[in-house]
């Protein structure tokens, strides 16, 4: 329903922002498993220091 709510506020979004948005989506979802894997890493190491 959001979706529809903010297509019908502002149905001509450039092809440019578009770009731009899946862009930046794409930059985040890479960050974001860096960041996974950094915390995977940093848990396996904290294991293996209780054990």
């Amino acid at each position: 329903m959001e979706r529809q709510t903010l297509q019908r506020r502002n149905p001509h979004v450039s092809s440019a922002e578009v770009f731009h948005l899946k862009s930046s989506l794409n930059l985040l979802s890479s960050i974001n498993s860096e960041n996974t894997d950094k915390i995977k890493l940093i848990e396996g190491k904290l294991n293996s220091q209780e054990k």
